[in-house]
């Protein structure tokens, strides 16, 4: 709309005002415009941002104070051209502030800590981002609404508008248990944003506890730090990969930036060279490789290092403390047999060795807290265990417990972890009752025969009963999954 009239003085500061002649039938007050001034050779003189305001009764737009002192217009009639915009036009702050327009946010029914999707266009770019709303009543009266749009784009100017709040209703009551307290909202329903602090993390809706879920926490339980930062350690490629594929699927922005392999050795490694050979399985840049020289001739240590992967957030450190608390929370409540054993499962495989001696057992490492849970999940499990308190804790799970159980551990033990896995077997399959099932050898110690009998695997004839065939069947496919010398 190009419009000619006189520059007024609009305040004492020095801005100016300009009328709009039948303003109703094209513009409504507090609507953001785009002008510019125009000389007399249609040159563009100068454009700035404002809104339809009112001055002494008359709807029009206010020119800045700068803009009058420069060009010295007050006073003088030019034409000016103005057109409405979508949004609203604003300068970003030091820390990448941005003020939103009372009329909007109250048009908009904005609420402290709501979620908003805030579009930037800029000069060369545009950005979208997710913010949290935040409110400030003043001493004046005045309210103020504002957001932390981007501090990479401290004091840019552009124009903004806020696309849309986000949702938050939650029916399941997982996600209930999962987002108390927190500013989250649903950016589809697929997919839902939790601010916290400065940091965003966007979640997976539609997960589930399921076993796959409790597997990957027992292995977070064992091996994952629990404290100020989330991380867990991956000691094989295997590992990793699956590790890397649960914390994907529970959260879709994943930050690996801080991650980094940890790596003992008799001698200087060649970073690079393990740089490499983590990054072809994992298909992550790593930038640091942590060295400890060691003279110890201890025969788990990883040649290759462990991959730590690391993230920094501490709204991922929360996240996962919530779903571990819910999880052992149903195990235990419920006596959950079935995903007591998948979370003990993923304890092996994060926590877990073998016996040093041919005696098939398994050793957990543990500390006081830990093993106070892992106790209570123990016993829902039905394994026979020893909790043995010295220097360090450590739960001995022993191997006859572990025969009884072979059905369902023969596919998951040290699932994701080779080299363990087949030093387990070979050790477990040295048991004299591993040999009798097998019919290896026709004897075994009394005790352990009434052991079996009371297991329901043989019968009073000390014949292999119908759940002893299964067992049997099950250390059949279990040696044959590895090479057993």
């Amino acid at each position: 709309m190009i419009i000619e009239n006189k520059v007024w003085r609009g305040n004492s500061r020095g801005a100016g005002f300009v009328k709009i002649p039948n303003i109703r039938n094209n513009f409504s007050q507090k609507d953001s415009v785009k002008v510019e001034i125009i000389k007399e050779d249609d040159i563009i003189l100068d454009t700035f941002y404002g809104s339809i305001s009112s001055y002494k009764g008359n709807l029009g737009f206010y020119i800045p104070q700068k803009v009058c002192l420069y060009h010295s217009i007050l006073g003088r009639t030019l034409r000016f051209n103005v057109e409405k915009i979508e949004g609203f036009y604003s300068n970003l702050g030091n820390d990448g502030r941005l003020y939103i327009p009372s009329n909007i946010a109250e048009e908009l029914e904005l609420k402290e800590g709501d979620l908003i999707l805030v579009d930037g266009n800029f000069k060369n770019s545009n950005k979208e981002n997710l913010c949290k709303l935040r409110f400030r009543q003043r001493t004046d009266g005045r309210k103020e609404y504002f957001c932390f749009f981007s501090p990479e784009l401290k004091n840019k100017s552009g124009i903004f508008n806020i696309k849309r709040k986000l949702m938050k209703e939650q029916k399941k009551e997982l996600l209930v248990y999962l987002l108390n307290d927190l500013n989250f909202g649903f950016l589809n329903k697929n997919r839902i944003s939790i601010i916290y602090h400065k940091s965003r993390l966007d979640i997976n809706p539609n997960i589930k506890i399921d076993e796959n879920l409790a597997f990957y926490l027992g292995c977070y339980f064992a091996d994952g730090t629990k404290k100020n930062t989330w991380a867990i350690t991956a000691s094989t490629f295997e590992q990793v990969e699956f590790y890397k594929k649960m914390h994907e699927n529970l959260i879709f922005n994943a930050e690996y930036r801080s991650s980094y392999i940890s790596i003992t050795s008799k001698k200087k490694v060649e970073e690079n060279k393990i740089k490499n050979l983590w990054k072809k399985f994992t298909g992550l840049e790593i930038n640091r490789v942590r060295q400890r020289i060691t003279r110890s001739d201890a025969e788990n240590i990883n040649e290759f290092g462990s991959f730590v992967i690391r993230d920094n957030r501490k709204i991922t450190l929360i996240y996962y403390q919530r779903l571990l608390d819910l999880l052992i929370k149903n195990i235990v409540d419920k006596k959950d047999r079935k995903m007591a054993m998948y979370f003990i499962c993923g304890v092996f495989e994060g926590d877990g060795s073998p016996s040093a001696t041919k005696r098939g057992y398994i050793i957990i490492s543990s500390n006081k807290k830990d093993s106070q849970t892992l106790d209570k999940i123990l016993k829902i499990s039905s394994l026979d265990y020893k909790i043995e308190k010295s220097e360090k804790i450590s739960i001995r799970v022993n191997a006859l417990g572990l025969l009884s159980q072979i059905e369902f551990l023969s596919s998951r033990i040290f699932k994701y972890y080779p080299k363990r896995r087949k030093k387990f077997i070979e050790r477990f399959c040295t048991l004299g009752a591993v040999k009798f099932i097998l019919r290896q050898q026709n004897h075994c110690s009394p005790w352990v025969k009434a052991w079996l009998k009371k297991e329901r695997i043989l019968n009073e004839k000390y014949q292999l009963t119908s759940k002893g065939l299964k067992i049997k069947d099950a250390l059949e496919d279990i040696i044959k999954s590895v090479t057993v010398k």
